[in-house]
C-alpha cells in the first residue's frame, strides 16, 4: 500500500493548490479501498482525510487508527488539529483536548518540531505573548528545525513580543537575509534594524500594526501545512 499511497500523502502535507489536494485525496481513497484491513493504508487514509477532507469523516478514522497505534505522533497531531485549537473562538474544552493529544505526541516523539509548534500555537491563538514554558517549547521546536523559514519567523516574532529583541534578530536573520530571496522591502529592513538596535518603541510599533511580510517572500517551500 505504501508504494501506491506514500507520494500523494507526502504531497498533501505541503502547501499547494486546492485542486492538487483534492486529486491526491481521491487517489488515496481509491488506493485505500484496495487495501482494506491494511494498517498502513488505514493510517494514510485517516491523515489524508484530516488534511483534505472534513473533520466528521477524519475523526473516526483517526480514532480507529489510534486505537491500534496509540503512540503514533503523526496520528495524534492530526487528531489534535481537528479540534481547531488555533482558532481563538474554539471552546476551551476542545483546546484542552487538543493539548492532551499533543502532549501524548510529544512524549511519543520529543524530536518532532511540528508537535511542539502546534502546542505553542494553541496558546498564541489566545495571547501572542508567551509565558516562559511556552516560549521554551517554541525555542525547542526552532532548535530542532532552524532551517524552516516559517518557524524562524514565528519564533522571532514571539521573542520580539517578549522584549528579547537581539535574540529575535539572530533567529530571523538567516531567513530574512537569505541570498535567494527575490526582494527585501524597506519595511522589513527597518524592522530588522530596529530589532538589532534593540529599539523597543519602533519594534512595538511594528508589532502593533502587524509584522512586515517576510516568510511569504521566500522562494523555497515552507515547513508544511498549518
Amino acid at each position: 500500500s505504501a508504494d501506491d499511497m506514500l507520494l500523494p500523502l507526502v504531497s498533501m502535507q505541503y502547501p499547494q493548490k486546492g485542486e492538487t489536494d483534492a486529486r491526491n485525496l481521491k487517489t488515496i481513497r481509491a488506493e485505500a479501498a484496495k487495501y482494506k484491513g491494511d494498517p498502513w493504508a488505514e493510517r494514510a487514509l485517516a491523515i489524508a482525510e484530516a488534511i483534505g477532507g472534513d473533520a466528521t469523516t477524519a475523526a473516526p478514522l483517526l480514532d480507529a487508527a489510534l486505537a491500534k497505534t496509540p503512540a503514533d505522533p503523526m496520528l495524534l497531531r492530526w487528531r489534535a488539529r481537528l479540534y481547531k485549537p488555533f482558532d481563538p473562538d474554539t471552546p476551551e474544552e476542545d483546546v484542552k483536548s487538543a493539548r492532551r493529544l499533543l502532549t501524548r505526541a510529544y512524549k511519543a516523539d520529543p524530536n518532532d518540531w511540528l508537535t511542539l509548534r502546534d502546542y505553542v500555537r494553541t496558546y498564541q491563538a489566545r495571547n501572542p505573548v508567551l509565558e516562559k514554558n511556552q516560549m521554551n517549547a517554541l525555542l525547542a521546536a526552532y532548535q530542532l528545525a532552524p532551517q524552516v523559514s516559517e518557524l524562524a519567523i514565528e519564533t522571532g516574532d514571539a521573542l520580539a513580543r517578549a522584549g528579547r529583541y537581539r535574540e529575535a534578530w539572530s533567529v530571523m536573520s538567516p531567513t530574512v537575509f537569505n541570498p535567494h530571496r527575490r526582494n527585501l522591502s524597506d519595511e522589513v529592513q527597518a524592522y530588522m534594524a530596529a530589532l538589532k538596535a534593540e529599539d523597543g518603541e519602533k519594534v512595538k510599533a511594528f508589532l502593533a500594526k502587524g509584522l512586515p511580510a517576510v516568510a511569504d517572500e521566500e522562494e523555497e517551500p515552507s515547513g508544511g501545512k498549518n
